[in-house]
């Protein structure tokens, strides 16, 4: 009875990091777009996408900022 119960309960565990650890690069992903975004959206026109496509095109931006916004887009 007691392997069973840490079985059940070193399952659970696991499963609970495993959803946090989802969970935390979910939302950093969510804040890396949204922070390319806007900054591509102070620079130029349109919506989103358009801004990021605009961004992605413009040889004025650094290959690293170009690199993020084509990474957002994705």
């Amino acid at each position: 009875m007691g392997f069973r119960r840490l079985a059940f309960w070193t399952g659970g565990l696991m499963t609970a990091l495993l959803l946090a650890t989802f969970v935390f690069i979910s939302v950093q992903i969510g804040v890396g777009v949204r922070e390319i975004s806007a900054t591509a959206m102070q620079d130029h026109s349109g919506d989103r996408v358009e801004a990021l496509i605009e961004y992605v095109e413009d040889p004025g931006h650094s290959l690293r900022d170009r690199n993020r916004a084509v990474w957002a887009l994705g």
